[in-house]
């Protein structure tokens, strides 16, 4: 794991070594300036760096830049280190969001001099050029800045003032943190245009869509990410619903992962891209949706150049369309390997789902890439009459049953706890996992993990049925 680190010189050997012990093969990038630290891990993709601070010299007390990190939800972890923590420390860390508060033996100037390693091997402790001139905001001059958190926490007594390490003048230079430039071709994809020729994705690229709102669409995208996580995949979920998308509140999120800023660029820079996301939780990134609603024309163009970057630096992407079918949806159905259309049980639903994979055809999608999503099903009913209807554009897809969570679901999806839903052992989080599983396995893509091959094996078992058509009761 790599890790952006700040702190005093003089402890820096010691965080190493405590970082080390939890999280083996990690390495380190020393930041110069807390603003310094906070831009870098805004330019990076989130979910995939760590945040360490350390004591510090100056007036900003380390728990409050700790604390900043974690409201910019760029970090996988935050990790806080301070010499003999007290008890308050860790209560107001722990509100904060801060991952781990690690003791600290108190360092003297003579600790030895601090080892390099190259880039990869072991720990290392350098420094990382900053951000383009222009570009560094202090934490006091961000209007989403966090309030101290507390007064300045005491630092032990030096007899010597700490000296800085001199920057080099020749020989290899310092490393930067780089985000590779993906493929854009350019193009924006309209409804009538005609069909996009799109290459091999780099992972897994699911778009959820549907016909109607209300069909719990948003609900089941968050919870494949969340089992996707749970499997140990790098997960990037996409709200393309940019005007009114709320998957940021199923995770309990105060905000969404605002994609205003792209709009506003005009066009896809990779660090603006990255800027955009936030951390829904571990192992889960999330974009989108827009702050204001009347921006997400300005976006919806940018969707494939997001899409592209996203899938660039994930295990699997999960798109959560809008409801209506706009520029960004046509863009993702037209790039996902597979599209599923949800759809739900009750309601004469039947036409609008026929409407929609119709739609889906024209813009190019194959038939053998749609799925369709039987949503909310009774698990006492198979509802095969509706199942087996061969509508227009779906007559070749094939169809998974998702079932009904109940009330107790729909309580713990509004209250922000998506990630505790999926982890319950019921129909709902097993249907979930079973739909993940298979689709999965048809690309190839199935992690090699215990819980995702019992996720195939249940779907294995699922169809069993009597003689008659119906499943056989337990006597």
């Amino acid at each position: 794991m790599r890790w952006l680190s700040f702190a005093r010189t003089s402890y820096r050997p010691a965080l190493e070594q405590a970082v080390l012990a939890r999280y083996p093969q990690s390495a380190f990038v020393w930041m110069e300036s807390p603003e310094e630290m906070r831009e870098a891990l805004l330019q990076a993709m989130p979910g995939q760096i760590g945040a360490l601070v350390g004591p510090a010299k100056g007036n900003a007390a380390p728990i409050n830049l700790a604390a900043a990190i974690v409201h910019d939800a760029h970090a996988r972890l935050v990790v806080l280190a301070q010499p003999a923590p007290s008890g308050s420390l860790r209560s107001r860390a722990h509100q904060a969001g801060i991952s781990e508060v690690i003791a600290l033996e108190e360092q003297s100037e003579a600790a030895g001099p601090i080892r390099a390693y190259p880039q990869g091997e072991g720990s290392s402790a350098r420094k990382v050029e900053g951000p383009a001139a222009g570009r560094g905001r202090s934490s006091a001059g961000r209007a989403d800045a966090v309030d101290d958190l507390d007064e300045v926490e005491p630092e032990p007594e030096r007899e010597h003032q700490e000296k800085m390490p001199a920057k080099r003048t020749g020989g290899a230079t310092s490393p930067r943190l780089r985000i590779a430039q993906p493929a854009i071709d350019g193009r924006i994809p309209r409804i009538d245009s005609q069909p996009q020729q799109h290459g091999p994705n780099p992972c897994p690229v699911l778009c959820i869509a549907s016909g109607r709102g209300g069909v719990g669409k948003s609900a089941l995208s968050c919870l494949m990410a969340v089992v996707g996580a749970r499997w140990g995949l790098r997960v990037g979920l996409l709200d393309l619903d940019l005007a009114c998308g709320n998957d940021y509140a199923y995770f309990g999120l105060t905000g969404p992962a605002a994609l205003d800023a792209m709009g506003d660029a005009g066009s896809a820079d990779p660090r603006l891209i990255a800027s955009c996301g936030k951390v829904a939780q571990e192992g889960v990134s999330l974009w989108g949706p827009c702050t204001r609603p009347e921006n997400a024309e300005l976006v919806g163009p940018l969707a494939g150049n997001l899409l592209d970057r996203v899938a660039a630096q994930s295990d699997l992407v999960i798109v959560d369309a809008a409801t209506a079918w706009t520029d960004a949806v046509a863009q993702a159905a037209q790039a996902a390997d597979r599209l599923l259309l949800v759809c739900p049980e009750y309601g004469g639903q039947a036409a609008s789902l026929s409407r929609v994979g119709g739609l889906a055809v024209r813009l190019g999608v194959a038939r053998t890439r749609i799925v369709r999503i039987i949503n909310l099903c009774n698990p006492k009913k198979d509802g095969e009459s509706f199942i087996n209807r061969a509508d227009v554009g779906l007559e070749a897809a094939r169809t998974i049953r998702i079932l009904d969570g109940g009330v107790e679901a729909d309580e713990l999806i509004m209250e922000g706890h998506v990630a505790d839903l999926a982890a319950q052992d019921s129909e709902l989080s097993r249907s979930v996992s079973s739909c993940l599983a298979q689709l999965l396995q048809e690309l190839g893509r199935l992690p090699d993990c215990n819980e995702a091959r019992r996720a195939l094996e249940q779907h294995g078992h699922a169809g069993r049925r009597g003689i008659f058509g119906h499943r056989k009761e337990a006597m």
